[in-house]
């Protein structure tokens, strides 16, 4: 965990970690936010994951704001993506497919925005080679990185990492570099 904060906040490297459920991946999130005081984007596959990670964060960060985005989230606050882009909230979580809508994209294009980005996180990273086909948006995540600053570094962080879907990662040009 130590070492993937000290990537993460002071060389701004992309880094991965692969570490069993309780480890504490999720605690690497909660101090490279606190640390940097700017806005962690979190790609999340799953509702409830998604979910339960918001609430995590309501209860162990230091005033927190998170905000859990999906395809049924613009129904109960239609101005969420305008209130992202202010940087209203300290952690987004998107599904994939949300990190691919037009609104999302605006506002990573958004160039006030940039500044306020810290961090984008994968949970689940092994799901980014093993759903391909279920889900192909996750093939596509690493294009997102020609929308962000250079110097926001990326963080992969599952319970399980095959090696074939490691090298499968690895050859999504962009995805994570320097790793």
């Amino acid at each position: 965990q130590v070492q993937a904060v000290q990537r993460l906040v002071y060389q701004h490297d992309d880094t991965v970690l692969v570490a069993a459920t309780g480890y504490g991946k999720s605690a690497v999130l909660y101090t490279v936010s606190a640390l940097t005081e700017k806005i962690t984007i979190q790609i999340v596959p799953l509702t409830k994951l998604g979910e339960n990670q918001r609430d995590d964060i309501t209860r162990n960060v230091p005033n927190p704001k998170p905000v859990w985005i999906d395809a049924d989230t613009h129904l109960k606050n239609r101005n969420v993506w305008d209130q992202v882009k202010q940087g209203q909230y300290t952690h987004v979580l998107l599904s994939p497919e949300q990190a691919f809508s037009p609104k999302f994209k605006a506002v990573l294009r958004d160039l006030a925005f940039h500044e306020r980005i810290g961090l984008f996180a994968i949970d689940e990273l092994h799901v980014v080679g093993e759903w391909r086909e279920f889900r192909p948006d996750f093939t596509y995540i690493h294009t997102l990185r020609a929308l962000l600053p250079r110097s926001v570094p990326w963080f992969g962080f599952t319970a399980t990492l095959d090696k074939d879907n490691q090298s499968y990662i690895l050859t999504l040009r962009g995805l994570l570099l320097g790793i």
